[in-house]
C-alpha cells in the first residue's frame, strides 16, 4: 500500500463520501488501498463534516474605519440602540471592539455637527407651528417646536425648566439667527408656551389644541357614562337572581327608580360631546355662531352635571379657553377672504358656499343662499369649492404634529435615559433628513428638510460620510 499524505487521505474520504456503493471498490483499487481503509477514511471525513454542522459558526461581516462611524450612528438612529447595545452588536456583528467612551464621543462629534448645520438654515419659509414638552430624567424638559406645513423639526432642545423665560429664551434664539417669524401657531394649554411665545411672536396667533381641550371634558363625560353602566349592570345583575331575598328586591325596586335618571344623564351628555365636536370641526357657521352653539352646550352640560361631577369645572375651564381654541376658526375666515382676492375669486361666493355647508340639502335657508348663488358664474362657484377644501386641508387645529416627535423621541429616551442637546441635535437632523413614503402627493418621497429649503442630501451626506457603495 502506498503512502498517503494527509491531503490525499481527506480526498480520497471526500470521493467516497460521494460516490455510490458501486463505485467505492474501484476508488480504493485506483489508490491501491484496502476497501476496509476506503471505508475509514470516509467515515473520518463524516466525523469533521458532523462536527463543523454542530458547531455554531456567524459569519462575520468585514468593518472599516471608513464604516464604523457609519454603523455606529445607524445602530443610535435607526435602531434606537444604547451605547451598550451599540458596543455588543459591534462585537457581535463585526467582531469590532469599542469602547463605550468612544462610542459616546463619536456620537458627540457627529451631534455637534449637526448643530451646526441646523443653526444655519433658514426658517424663514416657516409659516405655522406646533409646540410642546416632553421630559426625561423624571422633570428635566425637552421643549419642541416643529412646522405644521413641512413638519420640519425646528428645535428640540434640553432646558432646566419650562418655563415663559425658558420658551422665550430659545425662540428668540430661532428668531434672531435663523429668521423663524411664523404667523400661526398650535399648543396645548402650558402656561410656559401662551406665556413665552407672545414675548418673541407678539403678532402671531396661539390656537390652543382642540384635542387637549375636548380631551378633559370628554374624560368626565365618560366617567358619567360609566356610572350609568355600573347601575344598569347592577340591576341587571340582581334581575337574574333566582329567588331574590327580601333586601335584594328592596335594593332593586330602589336601584330601579334611579336608573333611568343616570341613563337619560349619559344619553344628553354624549349627545352634548357629539354636538361639541361638530361645533369644532369645520361646520360652516360664522364665528360668532360657532361660540354662541358651544356656549349653550356647555350651559346645559352645566345642567346634567347638579354639583356630583366635576365636569362643572371642566365647562368653566373650557369657557376660558374659548377663544383661543376658536382661533383657527378666525384664521379659517380670514384665509378664505385674502386667498379668495389672490385667485380672483369673489370673496362673498367662498362665504356663502362655507355657510351653506352648516345647513340641511333643501331647508329654508339652503335654498336661499343657492339662489344667491346662482347669480354668480358656475365656474367661480366651482373654483371657490376647491379653494374652501384646499384652505380647510391646510387650516391647524390641533398639535397633533409635534405630540407624535413626541412619541418618536421617547424610544430614544427609553434607550439613553438622558438626551443632550447634541444628541438631541442628531436626532433632529435625522427626523428632517428621512423622507416621507407615506403622506400627501407633494410631501411622498421628499424630506421635511429638503420640503422647506431644497436640500436634497441625506442624513450621512450633511455628517460628512459617504455612501456605501
Amino acid at each position: 500500500m502506498a503512502m498517503l499524505k494527509p491531503i490525499d487521505r481527506f480526498q480520497i474520504g471526500c470521493a467516497m463520501l460521494s460516490a455510490g456503493r458501486g463505485f467505492r471498490s474501484a476508488i480504493a483499487a485506483k489508490h491501491q488501498i484496502t476497501r476496509r481503509y476506503a471505508y475509514t477514511l470516509m467515515h473520518n471525513v463524516e466525523r469533521i463534516i458532523e462536527q463543523y454542522r454542530d458547531e455554531s459558526i456567524t459569519d462575520v461581516l468585514p468593518l472599516t474605519d471608513l464604516s464604523m462611524d457609519r454603523a455606529i450612528l445607524s445602530l443610535a438612529m435607526d435602531c434606537h440602540a444604547s451605547l451598550e447595545g451599540i458596543q455588543d452588536a459591534l462585537l457581535n456583528q463585526y467582531n469590532y471592539s469599542v469602547s463605550i467612551s468612544t462610542i459616546s464621543r463619536k456620537l458627540s462629534h457627529y451631534g455637534q455637527k449637526a448643530r451646526q448645520f441646523l443653526e444655519a438654515v433658514d426658517l424663514s419659509g416657516i409659516v405655522t407651528c406646533a409646540y410642546d414638552e416632553v421630559f426625561q430624567c423624571g422633570d428635566l424638559p425637552i421643549l419642541g417646536a416643529i412646522c405644521l406645513d413641512t413638519h420640519y423639526i425646528a428645535e428640540l432642545v434640553c432646558t432646566p425648566d419650562r418655563t415663559a423665560e425658558s420658551w422665550a429664551i430659545t425662540m428668540s434664539l430661532l428668531h434672531y439667527n435663523q429668521n423663524l417669524d411664523f404667523l400661526f401657531g398650535v399648543s396645548d394649554f402650558g402656561s410656559g408656551i401662551l406665556a413665552g411665545i407672545p414675548m418673541v411672536f407678539p403678532n402671531a396667533v396661539m390656537q390652543g389644541d382642540v384635542f387637549h381641550a375636548l380631551m378633559e371634558l370628554g374624560e368626565e363625560i365618560q366617567k358619567i357614562e360609566n356610572l350609568a353602566i355600573k347601575r344598569l349592570t347592577s340591576v341587571a345583575d340582581m334581575q337574574a337572581t333566582a329567588n331574590p331575598q327580601k333586601k335584594t328586591r328592596e335594593r332593586l325596586a330602589a336601584e330601579l327608580v334611579t336608573l333611568d335618571s343616570y341613563l337619560i344623564r349619559a344619553d344628553i351628555a354624549n349627545q352634548l360631546m357629539t354636538w361639541l365636536k361638530e361645533q369644532l370641526a369645520f361646520p360652516g357657521y360664522y364665528v360668532h355662531e360657532t361660540k354662541q352653539n358651544i356656549l349653550w352646550i356647555l350651559d346645559e352640560m352645566d345642567k346634567i352635571d347638579g354639583n356630583v361631577y366635576k365636569l362643572h369645572a371642566k365647562t368653566a375651564t373650557f369657557r376660558k379657553r374659548l377663544d383661543s381654541i376658536l382661533a383657527y376658526h378666525t384664521q379659517l375666515y380670514s384665509n378664505l377672504s385674502s386667498l379668495s382676492r389672490k385667485e380672483n375669486v369673489s370673496p362673498t361666493i367662498t362665504s356663502l358656499l362655507f355657510r351653506q355647508s352648516a345647513e340641511v340639502k333643501g331647508s329654508t335657508v339652503y335654498k336661499a343662499i343657492q339662489r344667491r348663488l346662482s347669480r354668480f358664474d358656475a365656474s367661480d362657484v366651482e373654483k371657490a369649492g376647491n379653494l374652501i377644501k384646499g384652505i380647510i386641508g391646510m387650516t391647524h387645529r390641533a398639535s397633533s404634529m409635534i405630540e407624535c416627535t413626541n412619541s418618536r423621541l421617547r424610544k430614544y429616551i427609553n434607550a439613553k435615559h438622558f438626551l443632550s442637546n447634541d444628541f438631541l441635535a442628531l436626532v433632529r437632523l435625522y427626523f428632517n433628513t428621512k423622507k416621507l413614503h407615506r403622506a400627501e402627493e407633494k410631501r411622498m418621497n421628499a424630506s421635511s428638510l429638503e420640503l422647506l429649503t431644497g436640500d436634497k442630501r441625506n442624513f450621512f451626506e450633511i455628517l460628512g460620510i459617504p455612501n456605501v457603495a
